[in-house]
């Protein structure tokens, strides 16, 4: 993706392999973070941050929720609301373009279904 960062689609089959198939329970309010993808993301976090988001939406009603962690921990959890994968970008750096939010920017309007990014 443009201004340095990268996009790894969480599609069924990653959260079934990361999960090993086996029963863990949900992050707070996410739908598809699990304990277990969580203890592993974690573990990557040593020397670089990373950040997870979900966005639900039908029609214009719905909303975001967003974490990242680094150092091995949670640095930043983001209730569930409006705005929240904007306010995620901008911790990373992410400019907005004029008359653009930063999801804009960086063109993550273009798919409307997570797996449709594998495609790209």
């Amino acid at each position: 993706m443009a201004q340095g960062l990268s996009l790894v689609p969480f599609i069924n089959d990653l959260f079934d392999r990361i999960n090993n198939l086996e029963a863990s329970g949900n992050i707070q309010s996410f739908e598809y973070l699990t304990s277990n993808i969580e203890d592993k993301v974690s573990k990557l976090t040593t020397d670089r941050q990373i950040a997870y988001g979900e966005a639900d939406y039908f029609g214009e009603e719905g909303g975001q929720v967003g974490i990242i962690w680094a150092d091995g921990r949670r640095i930043i959890q983001l209730k569930y609301g409006q705005d929240v994968i904007n306010a995620v970008l901008r911790h990373f750096g992410v400019v907005a373009e004029k008359d653009k939010d930063e999801f804009d920017t960086l063109g993550l309007g273009r798919r409307r279904n997570t797996a449709d990014w594998l495609d790209e």
